[in-house]
């Protein structure tokens, strides 16, 4: 049974332009690197004559808020830094499905690279935390101007195929608990520290599955001494035990993303 969009969301407390509160540390695991910030940003930042990004903004991103709707224009393209953005499959009834998930290697509305297009996905923010953001006609123009932007775009939007592939074999054939120990590995590894602020309801919603099997499964981790689930937190206690009782989609798209980081980190040297 399918969660609706509605129930994913948490109630936006922020308007979408308010000024993002002091960014946490965004260190994150060894092999993923330890730079702070967007990658493609940084990249975009390395390469971007002067005076290129004046509409360049920081904003805060609250749970819940929508950024992109399928089939409406993308007028703003996102770099998130500590935030994490869900790419959703939405069906007339409401009913949706994460498809991939963006953090600080990417970007929400790659769209605007390869022209005037319509959202592919909706996209709604799912752990909270800053992100810049830029008009989708200024990235654009620069794709235009500067080859090695492009090619990093292309990259990122193909590593998002890739998860939206993986994720869809994973709905299919593996089992609630190893779908849910692969979204929680694959988020905390992506984040400051173990703790994620996540509700069971909206981690169904992401999985379109009851939440009922969403408690169930949690409790049982919780009871193996995995992960520990409070007050809409949930914390990763065991990451190798947790990694033990996710799917392989955990490693595929793992490397997927160290695949993404290898290729800017090959443009940022070749500029």
């Amino acid at each position: 049974m399918h969660s609706t969009l509605a129930a994913a969301a948490a109630p936006a407390t922020a308007p979408l332009d308010a000024p993002a509160q002091a960014p946490r540390s965004t260190r994150r695991e060894e092999s993923d690197g330890d730079a702070a910030g967007n990658r493609l940003l940084a990249l975009l930042l390395a390469l971007a004559p002067a005076g290129a990004l004046a509409g360049l903004e920081r904003v805060a991103l609250p749970a819940g808020r929508v950024l992109l709707q399928r089939g409406r224009p993308v007028t703003q393209v996102w770099f998130p830094d500590d935030a994490l953005v869900s790419a959703l499959g939405v069906l007339r009834n409401g009913a949706s499905l994460e498809v991939a998930l963006v953090g600080a290697e990417g970007l929400v509305g790659w769209e605007a690279c390869l022209g005037p297009l319509p959202a592919a996905h909706d996209a709604m923010v799912q752990v909270p935390g800053g992100a810049w953001r830029l008009p989708a006609a200024a990235l654009a123009a620069l794709c235009r101007r500067l080859p090695a932007l492009q090619e990093a775009v292309m990259h990122a939007s193909l590593a998002l195929l890739a998860q939206a592939g993986q994720i869809a074999a994973c709905n299919r054939h593996h089992c609630m608990e190893q779908q849910v120990s692969r979204w929680l590995l694959t988020a905390s590894e992506r984040l400051q520290g173990p703790e994620l602020p996540m509700t069971q309801e909206r981690l169904s919603a992401l999985l379109g599955v009851r939440r009922e099997g969403v408690t169930e499964c949690a409790r049982r981790l919780q009871a193996g001494g995995l992960i520990r689930y409070a007050r809409g937190r949930i914390r990763v206690l065991d990451a190798a035990g947790l990694a033990a009782r996710a799917c392989e989609c955990h490693g595929v798209l793992r490397g997927a993303r160290l695949q993404l980081h290898g290729a800017l980190e090959r443009l940022a040297g070749a500029r």
